[in-house]
């Protein structure tokens, strides 16, 4: 991984850290148990040096929900849960427009059970990143593929909403912005389903 080597070469760098942590934790999502913890840990050591940064701040908060999915005992999970949300809303609070908080808090929230009391709060996030998803693509600012997951998990709530002309609306595009992308597949699957 290069940015391991970066990091070995320059390791008080705290970009290149959050660079690995971000990168850790992507793969931990992905199910790799031993790239989450690093990233978990990397991501710990930065927000004791960086406590208000936002971005730092919601990959903790992901990373701990994440923990608490692999956690064992229900406590953990509980506590570990917890801890996460409140990251998560913390660095929304700091940087609400930032697209790419709202969506790792979107993500990170809606799968949540519903006694976490998260959905609204997900779709929220949703919505406002799918209002500037294909702006900030065009501008360069955000991943097709993050456009067409987003516009993915927002029709899901809209349709579970009973909104479905904007859920297709919206996971037209999600085909469109990323066609070929498995979000963009998975899009098509629920218009195929619709028809």
């Amino acid at each position: 991984m290069k940015l391991e080597k970066k990091l070995k070469t320059d390791p008080g760098n705290p970009a290149n850290r959050y660079r690995l942590a971000r990168a850790l934790h992507l793969e931990g999502v992905n199910g790799d148990d031993d790239a989450a913890e690093r990233a978990l840990d990397i991501l710990e050591e930065l927000a004791v040096e960086e406590p208000r940064n936002p971005q730092v701040l919601a990959y903790l908060g992901s990373a701990k929900l994440l923990a608490a999915k692999r956690a064992f005992f229900p406590w953990s999970k509980n506590s570990l849960t917890d801890e996460g949300i409140v990251l998560l809303d913390q660095a929304v609070a700091l940087a609400p427009d930032n697209l790419e908080i709202r969506f790792v808090r979107g993500i990170s929230s809606y799968p949540l059970p519903t006694s976490f009391n998260r959905y609204k709060s997900a779709c929220a996030d949703f919505d406002v990143v799918a209002g500037r998803a294909e702006e900030a693509v065009l501008a360069d600012k955000m991943d097709a593929n993050l456009a067409a997951k987003t516009f993915y998990y927002h029709g899901l709530c809209l349709e579970e909403n009973g909104r479905k002309k904007e859920a297709r609306a919206s996971w037209e595009k999600a085909a469109a912005i990323a066609p070929g992308s498995p979000f963009a597949l998975l899009a098509g699957e629920k218009i195929s389903n619709m028809d």
